[in-house]
């Protein structure tokens, strides 16, 4: 996984996530870890929400 600086986008960023982890219910945690609903994450991959610098600290707390 790289760095968060080295992506233009949060988007992206979540989607190397989800593909270097590659494990089943990944969506559902990453929406835990930022404090939304899974739908909602959905949602902002799909570029009709954004996240709060709330919900992406959140998730970045999970990746350690």
């Amino acid at each position: 996984m790289k760095q968060i600086f080295s992506f233009e986008s949060y988007r992206d960023w979540i989607q190397d996530i989800v593909e270097s982890e590659g494990q089943w219910g990944i969506w559902a945690r990453l929406a835990e870890f930022a404090g939304c609903r899974p739908t909602y994450l959905t949602q902002v991959m799909k570029g009709k929400a954004n996240l709060t610098a709330d919900h992406v600290l959140g998730i970045a707390a999970s990746q350690g």
